[in-house]
């Protein structure tokens, strides 16, 4: 964030934005994706989960 320029959020808030997301709940469709890898692998690993769908 701090390379972007002009960008609506400073970088200063990222934290508190990440603190406010909440787990699912059981009820509620959706999955983790970590983001650990090249953005390569994180997309493979998004879209083997939404091919399980």
């Amino acid at each position: 964030m701090n390379r972007r320029k002009g960008h609506y959020m400073p970088a200063s808030l990222l934290d508190s934005q990440i603190d406010t997301l909440e787990e699912l709940e059981p009820d509620e469709e959706g999955f983790k994706v970590h983001n650990v890898g090249t953005p390569t692998e994180v997309l493979a690993e998004v879209l083997d989960q939404l091919k399980d769908r």
